[in-house]
């Protein structure tokens, strides 16, 4: 599987890995690595929201999002179960001003499908145990199920 990795600047703790949607033979969801090393939960989004680039810079607007010290405490919310919707201008009001989408920002574990085809099947014998934030879109619902994923995603 190639992976192509978007490294935004060098002022971030983490990498993506986008599938490059030009090689469908086995889609993956955007995904980061590094944040697992500072502490944090590692996020993963459908490759098909807003493609490679588009999903790197919503991802990159989330760590700048949660490390704001305005927001504290939102991270930590979503790790205990609560779902947050952001829109784009809240999400980033400096790149997403005009964004008409909302946000959504919950826990998701190893077992889920989307993790599994992201981070392989060892990711559940990580210790101390990772742990996930799915960014989705309000309204892709069929993103939040084991079956999208299952195998790479198919479009």
């Amino acid at each position: 599987m190639s992976k192509k990795s978007l490294l935004k600047s060098a002022t971030y703790p983490h990498i993506i890995h986008a599938c490059p949607l030009s090689d469908p033979s086995f889609p993956y969801p955007t995904h980061t690595h590094g944040f697992y090393n500072i502490g944090w939960p590692e996020f993963i989004f459908d490759p098909l929201a807003f493609g490679p680039e588009g999903n790197a810079m919503r991802i990159n607007s989330a760590y700048r999002y949660f490390t704001n010290p305005i927001n504290t405490g939102q991270l930590d919310g979503v790790l205990i179960g609560k779902i947050l919707k952001l829109n784009g201008p809240q999400l980033d009001s400096k790149y997403m001003q005009e964004d008409p989408f909302t946000y959504c920002f919950r826990r998701v574990y190893a077992d889920f499908e989307a993790v599994k085809v992201a981070y392989g099947e060892g990711v559940v014998f990580m210790v101390p145990a990772m742990e996930f934030i799915q960014i989705w879109t309000d309204g892709d619902d069929f993103a939040l199920t084991d079956i999208y994923f299952k195998g790479g995603i198919i479009w």
